[in-house]
């Protein structure tokens, strides 16, 4: 049976035959200004045509990101060796601004507590000077273990934490840096996935492959965050169960088999020629699209990860001279 396209489907192309597409839906033209859905949006309008520069044409506002954007730039700067930038003082002041009610931080303002950017905070406030005993670390504590401990935070709370020597590598998923290698015509390759994705992901592979180890100020320690010894739990246990074939367990199955091949292979893996092409490419393709820009993607957590990335690169590079 042959079922036929709506015409709406349908959208001529310059060249080649007609290609298929969602019809998209259009408000009639002139419809008349009733009711309250129209009248909010009249006035939101009315509001944003107030604060446009009426010479320049467009609108300048401050960005307001969550308490994740600060907590990682306490990070950072102890990752560069700039533990007592004065700096974060205000930044820990800054968050505390923004701890909830029930001890928690969220991603987005006036959300639920997050469990990654709870434990991300907690952390901060401690590369700061801040004491476990003080009233807003106990508070997040508690929250923490409500929100289901330190080992459900996301992949990449676990990739800064491991960097300092506060979780495990071996509960940190696995990101080969040899996916540079494949060919866009293949199934899985970078470009399947959203340019986001792609500079935040090439810049962690960098760092993945180099497993740094950064000294952690002891003021700054975790571990009253685990409930046992364990520094890491299998991933398996850490995101759930789910149905038998699921997505989630073909990339639990695959994250294994490369920790296999790696484990196995060893030396000849890690500083093999595939390895170093690798390496080179995420390099390469992370220099390119820092040229004339912002910032790699120009978002902040990509951005942070290249300067992890390159630091990396830098010692790998110092190491075999």
């Amino acid at each position: 049976m042959i079922t036929k396209l709506p015409s709406d489907w349908l959208a001529e192309s310059r060249v080649g035959p007609p290609i298929a597409r969602k019809p998209v839906r259009r408000n009639r033209v002139g419809a008349p200004a009733s009711g309250p859905l129209l009248e909010a949006i009249r006035r939101s309008q009315q509001a944003l045509l107030q604060l446009q520069d009426s010479e320049g044409g467009y609108w300048c506002g401050a960005i307001f990101g969550d308490s994740t954007i600060d907590a990682d730039t306490i990070m950072l700067l102890n990752f560069l060796g700039q533990g007592a930038c004065p700096k974060i003082q205000r930044i820990a002041r800054h968050i505390l601004t923004t701890q909830c009610a029930d001890g928690g931080w969220p991603i987005y303002s006036h959300g639920p507590s997050d469990i990654s950017a709870t434990v991300k905070a907690y952390w901060a406030l401690k590369f700061a000077g801040w004491d476990g005993d003080a009233q807003p670390l106990v508070a997040a504590r508690a929250c923490i273990r409500k929100l289901g401990g330190i080992h459900k935070v996301n992949t990449y709370t676990k990739f800064y934490l491991a960097i300092f020597g506060q979780y495990d590598w071996r509960g940190v998923p696995m990101i080969p840096p040899e996916i540079m290698l494949l060919p866009n015509w293949f199934y899985f390759n970078l470009y399947q996935m959203s340019s986001w994705t792609r500079a935040i992901v090439v810049p962690l592979a960098v760092v993945r492959a180099h497993l740094p180890a950064m000294p952690c100020p002891p003021h700054a320690t975790l571990d009253e965050l685990f409930p046992d010894s364990r520094r890491h739990v299998p991933l398996a246990d850490a995101v759930g169960p789910s149905n038998r074939v699921s997505w989630r367990n073909f990339f639990l199955l695959l994250d294994a088999a490369l920790r296999t091949v790696e484990a196995k292979g060893g030396a000849r893996v890690r500083d093999g020629k595939l390895r170093t092409q690798a390496l080179k490419l995420a390099e390469e393709w992370m220099l390119q699209r820092l040229q004339d820009s912002d910032g790699l993607g120009a978002i902040y957590p990509a951005i942070l990860n290249t300067i992890l990335a390159m630091k990396c690169l830098a010692r790998m590079s110092h190491q075999r001279q």
